[in-house]
C-alpha cells in the first residue's frame, strides 16, 4: 500500500492517492496528513481508484482522516469505481458513523 500526497496551494486542495490494499500499513501517512493539514484547506480528493481491497483498519483510518478534515471545514470527496469500496467508504461520511460515547 502506498499513499501519494499532493497539495495545490492555489486551490487550497489536498489530493491523496491510495494504491494497493487499504489497511493499517498506511496509518503513519494518514496520521501525518491529519496532523499537517492546513487550517485553510478547502477541499480534499481521496482517490481510491488504485485500491484493490479495503480492510476494516483502512476504513477506520479513512474515518479519522474524514473527521479531521471536516473539522477544518474542508469538503472531502472519495473517488472509486469499485461498488464494494464505494459502499464501505460511504459509511465513513454518513452522519453518526462514529460518535464517541461519554461515560456518565
Amino acid at each position: 500500500m502506498s499513499v501519494q500526497v499532493s497539495f495545490i496551494p492555489e486551490e487550497s486542495r489536498l489530493d491523496l492517492y491510495f494504491d494497493g490494499n487499504l489497511d493499517v500499513s498506511v496509518w503513519q501517512d494518514v496520521c501525518d496528513t491529519c496532523n499537517g493539514a492546513s487550517p485553510t484547506l478547502k477541499s480534499c480528493i481521496v482517490d481510491l481508484t488504485g485500491v484493490d481491497r479495503v480492510f476494516d483498519s483502512g476504513i477506520a483510518l479513512l474515518g479519522m482522516l474524514y473527521r479531521r478534515l471536516r473539522r477544518l471545514g474542508a469538503t472531502v470527496i472519495f473517488l472509486s469505481a469499485d461498488s464494494e469500496i464505494k459502499r464501505r467508504v460511504s459509511l465513513v461520511a454518513s452522519p453518526g458513523w462514529y460518535t464517541p460515547s461519554v461515560a456518565s
